[in-house]
C-alpha cells in the first residue's frame, strides 16, 4: 500500500473520531484543513495563512483539552482558555508507540507557527 493511500484512509478515521468526541465544537467542513478532504466528499479547502496541518481546532469550549486530559495527558486539563490546536496526521507502518521521523518541511511549519507560543510534547 502506498503512503498516499494510507494517508487517505487515515484522515477520514481521525475526522470521524473528532466528530464523535467533540460534538458541536468540531465540524469537518470547517476544521478538516487538508486538501485531501475532497476525497471524502467535502468541498475543496483553501488553506488560510494560520493553518498548517491536517486539522485545525479552535478550543473555544475546552472540548479538545478535556478530551486530551481524559486520554491521560493531564497537562491539557489546565488548557481551557482559547487555544488553537494544529493536528498533523501522518501514516506510519510501525507500531503505535514507535519512534518516527518528521520530514524537515513539517518541522519548519511547526516552528514558523509556534514562534510566540509554548510548545508541549504530547503523546496521545
Amino acid at each position: 500500500m502506498s503512503q498516499l493511500s494510507c494517508i487517505v484512509l487515515t484522515h477520514p478515521q481521525v475526522a470521524q473520531y473528532l466528530e464523535a468526541n467533540l460534538g458541536t465544537e468540531y465540524s469537518a467542513s470547517e476544521h478538516w484543513t487538508s486538501s485531501l478532504r475532497g476525497r471524502s466528499g467535502y468541498g475543496p479547502y483553501r488553506q488560510r495563512s494560520n493553518e498548517c496541518c491536517t486539522f485545525t481546532l479552535a478550543n473555544q469550549k475546552g472540548s479538545f483539552s478535556k478530551l486530551l486530559a481524559q486520554l491521560g495527558y493531564n497537562y491539557a486539563a489546565s488548557w481551557m482558555g482559547y487555544i488553537t490546536y494544529h493536528i498533523q496526521v501522518i501514516a506510519s507502518e510501525r507500531e503505535l508507540h514507535s519512534t518516527f521521523t518528521l520530514h524537515p518541511h513539517l518541522v519548519k511549519k511547526v516552528s514558523n507557527e509556534c514562534v510566540n507560543s509554548f510548545t508541549y510534547e504530547a503523546r496521545v
